[in-house]
């Protein structure tokens, strides 16, 4: 499997409804999606905020990972968890990591 673009992604918003979110790769911006506006002000702005939190994703998985390797630090040094709460957010993290990297 491929890595994916790296980050940062941005959003571009154009004139014709349309909202690309490119990353750069290969020396130029390309693009990665194109959220479509459906015509409505409620669907507009519920599109441009997918975009955002699109064009966020290298960023979230990288502090997710982050989050992830300090955690098992933490683990290997013998600090268990300190609540069921925090448990069950850590095997959150993982399947989140786990499905982003398409594992």
């Amino acid at each position: 499997m491929s890595e994916h673009t790296p980050g940062p992604w941005k959003v571009e918003p154009q004139l014709d409804g349309e909202i690309p979110i490119s990353g750069h790769s290969w020396g130029s911006y390309l693009e990665i999606a194109d959220i479509h506006l459906g015509g409505f002000e409620q669907v507009d702005s519920e599109a441009e905020a997918n975009a955002r939190l699109i064009a966020a994703a290298p960023e979230l998985l990288e502090a997710i990972k982050a989050y992830e390797k300090e955690h098992h630090f933490n683990a290997i040094q013998g600090k268990p968890h300190s609540s069921s709460k925090e448990a069950s957010a850590w095997v959150r993290v993982r399947a989140a990591i786990a499905k982003a990297e398409g594992k």
